[in-house]
């Protein structure tokens, strides 16, 4: 079965706009990527750092690949997973929606940019309707179109 979900990807701001590039290019090797949110560059107040991040929506077949070790590749890729679409899971190792996705605004709103009408399973308010309920402090800029990480080329960056 296809199961979908939110990733959220980021580095640190010195890195740049390519090593963010590189991070989603390597994720492909066992993901399907559908959609990005727009990519940004903020001071996160919860990493105390600037970092460029972007929400993936991404797609994998659940008969072929263990979410466990998907984990483990979020985990070294730096990346977290925000949420699958329609499931809720609390376990010490993986609880899904992640508490960050309400938790921080800005990811919330980067999250209903690309999946506007997925339904939050704790608060069961979709992400639009989430997403209006908090401002962000963090101050963000914009840097280029989600588009630009999913239709990447393999040119100058591995």
């Amino acid at each position: 079965m296809i199961i979908s979900g939110l990733l959220h990807v980021y580095v640190p701001a010195v890195e740049g706009v390519d090593s963010l590039k590189r991070k989603v290019f390597q994720l492909r090797k066992n993901l399907k990527i559908s959609k990005s949110s727009m990519v940004y560059k903020r001071f996160s107040a919860a990493f105390q750092r600037q970092q460029i991040e972007a929400v993936l929506q991404i797609e994998y077949d659940d008969q072929e690949v263990d979410i466990k070790l998907l984990q483990k590749e979020f985990f070294d890729a730096k990346a977290t997973l925000l949420m699958i679409e329609g499931q809720l899971k609390i376990d010490p190792l993986m609880t899904l929606p992640h508490p960050n996705l309400v938790m921080d605004p800005f990811l919330l709103k980067m999250s209903a940019e690309i999946a506007p009408y997925w339904e939050h399973k704790v608060s069961q308010n979709t992400l639009t309707s989430l997403s209006t309920q908090f401002v962000s402090s963090d101050p963000a800029e914009f840097l280029t179109q989600g588009s630009d990480l999913i239709n990447l080329t393999i040119k100058g960056l591995v």
